[in-house]
């Protein structure tokens, strides 16, 4: 069996080194958010040696350096002294498995799906379940007393994980201080922290607190007691051969490092962005107002899960959060072999350099007055310009973090529903501290809220219209051949390629779908193509990786048909976005097919349902143009006043701004014939109360 150990940094000669000097006390004067550390940099950056963890670094921060740690092809994740700590307690889980060991490669591949589009979907609701308790606790606050924000958040973000993550409720807003087992994996978690005074009794004791409340999850989700699909429904899966993929020591560890990884990063960022916003009025104002577009005047808006990444501004608060107060200080790239970064500084193969993230995103390369708060620096534009290895919070490559789209929808959907509901008091002229001049936690942080009210809300233009509007697709003559194909690993694009071909077949098209793989080197004339595709890990998915090697070869043929793009990624892999769809598109162009319109990309971590739609009703625009579009809607005599149709899949919300579904209550189903009588089927009446508006 293969063994490990934690890796070293190299030993350069005539680098700079800050080995034993003392950090200047915090907090920084006049820089809210740089902690002591933040100036050490600054003085011995870009590459320095360091020891103000606790043990001996190479740190580098230069975005030239980065650009070098951050290719996978030299480097990869490095597990040093530092991250080793933990394994006592989270074992080989995703966040401290060492680079090959046993284990790792399984429960990544099982858990991916789970923080898929489709995944985060599923968790929203639990996700809304403890964001309606923290309103419950802050509306009790009102008039009474100030709320603690970062204490209250912090709950927030364990209790989210709980629920979401393994089906476990631990009712932290029903304690004055923690639950029972926040409160153990706290302690456990600062025996490790505490390093060599660590108390080993202290921690065993509160580590075998936590693993029987894990052992109790597991065995419950095998009785069948679970009543959602949770991240551990997932990770009790059988294989192909019926047996685990995982055993259950690997299931712990995984649930370990949720509860240490899972919730870190938004106990961090909320708190720190709502600082943020209360510290400037302008920030305050457009988030208000974004939200309040989005959500309405109402007093009690429910956010639906494709509502929030109509929040644009308010996730532009999260990053310029995670900017200047990155919740993870560092990450550490171990070198694959032999090699030299910034042309001078020799790395041997298995040693260590460590990213100062904080650093990092100090750089010049941010533009002017990098201490400042702004979250425009993350409008569209000036995001897409940036360099790619410039914003990295969540570490970077195949081991960055896995779960981070699970945060930003948790802390988008916080933040905008408390500005929403709110106004907020900083009677106490907070100044912004954290836990430790090392760690970036807020603490003491209380402000007095004051419920906002409807009347306030409506200062905002609606974003989104009460009623959705129907948009005009044509419709073609009947038997034209269309091909819709599909490059998916997590599902995600299968449903869409699906969702368009049976619009395709409503509007007269002859509808093929099928995976890229087997149009590969047999792309038919004489069809209209539209593809639906991902990236993965800047690589094709698995049932298109014959279709891009065929398509990049110089062999390759494809007919002068017409063709249109539809790419779906995750803007936070900001290195590897759209690469594989890009990439299609463009080879298609070269090859001399009609590129109907230009490539759409779908982002789940914005309007993702909003890009869906424009694309379809562009679409089928634009092929009416080719094949002759014909009128769509006519009445038909016989029509049906209702359609009952059953809606499944990731993408609903299109479907349902296509047919303007709009949600009612069942006020009676009552049983007219039983199911087992003589006269057949089942037979109800049920009595619906239609929504306001509806006749």
């Amino acid at each position: 069996m293969e063994t490990f150990s934690p890796a070293v940094p190299p030993e350069i000669p005539g680098v700079p080194s800050a080995v034993g000097v003392e950090l200047p006390p915090g907090p920084v004067p006049g820089r809210p958010y740089s902690l002591p550390l933040d100036l050490l940099t600054e003085q011995y950056g870009p590459l320095f040696y360091a020891d103000f963890g606790g043990s001996r670094r190479l740190y580098a921060c230069s975005l030239e350096l980065v650009d070098e740690l951050c290719d996978e092809t030299r480097f990869v994740k490095g597990l040093t002294d530092r991250l080793a700590r933990f394994r006592p307690l989270a074992g080989n889980g995703l966040f401290t498995a060492y680079t090959g060991e046993d284990g790792w490669q399984e429960a990544h591949d099982l858990l991916i799906p789970g923080f898929s589009f489709s995944g985060l979907r599923s968790y929203h609701p639990a996700m809304l379940d403890i964001n309606r308790q923290l309103i419950e606790q802050w509306d009790a606050a009102v008039g009474a007393r100030a709320v603690d924000v970062a204490g209250d958040l912090a709950k927030l973000a364990m209790d989210t994980v709980g629920l979401a993550g393994f089906g476990a409720r631990f009712d932290s807003y029903q304690q004055d201080g923690l639950a029972a087992v926040p409160a153990s994996f706290a302690a456990a978690l600062n025996q490790i922290l505490l390093g060599p005074g660590a108390d080993q009794a202290v921690f065993e004791a509160e580590r075998a607190n936590l693993f029987g409340f894990i052992a109790d999850l597991i065995a419950g989700h095998r009785a069948g007691e679970a009543d959602q699909d949770d991240l551990l429904v997932l990770m009790l899966q059988p294989g192909p051969d019926g047996k685990p993929i995982l055993d259950d020591d690997s299931i712990r560890n995984q649930i370990a490092t949720f509860m240490v990884a899972g919730q870190d990063t938004t106990s961090t960022v909320m708190p720190t962005a709502l600082y943020s916003i209360v510290k400037n009025p302008a920030v305050l104002h457009r988030a208000q107002a974004e939200a309040d577009a989005v959500f309405g005047p109402d007093d009690d808006h429910v956010p639906a899960f494709d509502e929030i990444g109509k929040l644009t501004y308010i996730r532009r608060i999260i990053d310029e959060t995670l900017r200047l107060s990155p919740p993870v200080r560092e990450f550490d790239r171990m070198a694959l072999a032999d090699t030299v970064i910034g042309g001078r500084y020799p790395v041997r193969q298995g040693e260590v350099v460590t990213v100062l993230t904080s650093s990092l995103h100090r750089q010049p390369e941010w533009g002017d007055n990098v201490e400042i708060f702004d979250p425009d620096r993350f409008d569209t534009e000036r995001a897409g310009q940036r360099p790619v290895n410039l914003f990295k919070p969540f570490g970077t490559g195949a081991r960055s973090c896995i779960g981070r789209q699970f945060a930003l929808h948790e802390a988008t959907m916080a933040i905008a529903t408390l500005v929403h509901r709110y106004r907020f008091v900083d009677v106490e002229h907070y100044t912004l501290r954290t836990h430790s001049d090392l760690l970036r936690k807020p603490e003491g942080f209380h402000v007095k809220v004051i419920r906002r009210t409807p009347e306030e809300r409506r200062q905002a233009p609606a974003a989104v219209a009460t009623a959705p509007v129907t948009q005009s697709r044509a419709a073609v003559p009947s038997g034209t051949k269309l091909l819709v194909l599909h490059g998916s690993n997590l599902g995600n694009c299968r449903s869409l390629a699906q969702q368009l071909g049976d619009e395709a077949i409503d509007l007269g098209y002859e509808t093929t779908v099928a995976a890229l793989d087997s149009a590969t080197a047999a792309l038919p004339g004489q069809v209209a193509v539209v593809i639906v595709a991902a990236s993965y890990n800047g690589m094709p998915t698995d049932d298109a990786r014959a279709f891009v090697d065929w398509l990049d070869g110089s062999a390759a043929h494809v007919p002068a048909v017409p063709y249109a793009v539809l790419g779906v990624g995750d803007r936070n892999w900001a290195e590897t976005y759209m690469a594989i769809p890009r990439r299609i598109d463009a080879r298609l162009a070269e090859l001399g097919a009609t590129q109907l319109l230009p490539m759409a990309e779908a982002d789940t971590s914005g309007d993702f349902a909003g890009v869906v739609e424009d694309f379809s009703v562009a679409l089928w625009n634009a092929l009416g143009g080719v094949f002759g579009a014909v009128a769509a809607d006519e009445p038909v005599a016989d029509e049906s006043l209702y359609d009952l149709r059953a809606i499944d899949g990731p993408v609903t919300a299109a479907i349902d701004a296509r047919y303007q579904v709009q949600p009612a209550t069942v006020l009676d189903n009552i049983p007219l014939v039983d199911t087992g009588s003589e006269f057949g089927q089942d037979k109800r009446l049920i009595r619906i109360a239609l929504p306001d508006g509806v006749d």
